[in-house]
């Protein structure tokens, strides 16, 4: 608990050098999915962001509840990063994110931190996350259809990789209502076991 806090309280910190650029959501999802596998045994999460940014640098907090049959109770990714926009349709974001858990008995060594670099253009998005402490890796990508179609709601299709060769899969679909977004997911995996999930959230942006 105490590594955690000393997190927060640095990107606390970290929060009035970004004075205008503030934004965050909280909701809730019935089942929180990360890489293919369910983080909250198929049960519903709630789940919040806060970011702070300015000239293309951020910090940013995400938390959400998880159920792993034991202790612990929520999980928290710290990030540091900045994302560069040009005139093109191509963008970046670069930046370093740290997980650690809420409620465990593990040491500070079994949290995770990654580095991480996107590549966007236009409705095509690619991210590589790289652990820094046991060199593996997860690829994602995805490709959003739904103003490519025409389509009243967002939709992308996703995929992503890891370094043993697991790929998951899936889609989501979305829609706003002023400041609230409603979404659905499906993530499959080609795993032998059946992994499949869906999930629905509900969010309110701020």
């Amino acid at each position: 608990m105490k590594k955690i806090l000393i997190v927060l309280a640095l990107m606390t910190l970290s929060f009035p050098a970004f004075a205008g650029g503030f934004s965050g959501s909280v909701g809730a999802v019935s089942d929180y999915v990360l890489r293919g596998r369910t983080q909250s045994d198929g049960s519903p999460a709630i789940q919040y962001t806060v970011k702070a940014e300015k000239g293309g640098f951020y910090v940013k907090s995400w938390g959400s509840q998880v159920d792993f049959n034991n202790d612990t109770s929520a999980e928290v990714h710290a990030y540091v990063g900045a994302a560069w926009e040009t005139d093109s349709p191509f963008s970046f974001d670069l930046g370093y994110k740290h997980i650690s858990y809420i409620g465990d008995e593990i040491s500070f060594s079994d949290d995770i931190a990654e580095i991480y670099g996107t590549i966007n253009l236009g409705p095509i998005s690619t991210t590589l996350y790289r652990n820094v402490e046991t060199d593996t890796n997860y690829y994602t990508g995805s490709l959003s259809v739904g103003e490519m179609l025409g389509l009243p709601f967002g939709a992308s299709v996703f995929a992503g990789r890891n370094t043993v060769d697991e790929t998951d899969y899936g889609i989501s679909i979305s829609k706003s209502f002023h400041n609230f977004v409603i979404s659905y997911s499906y993530t499959d995996m080609d795993i032998d076991e059946d992994v499949s999930a869906h999930s629905v959230g509900i969010f309110y942006n701020f």
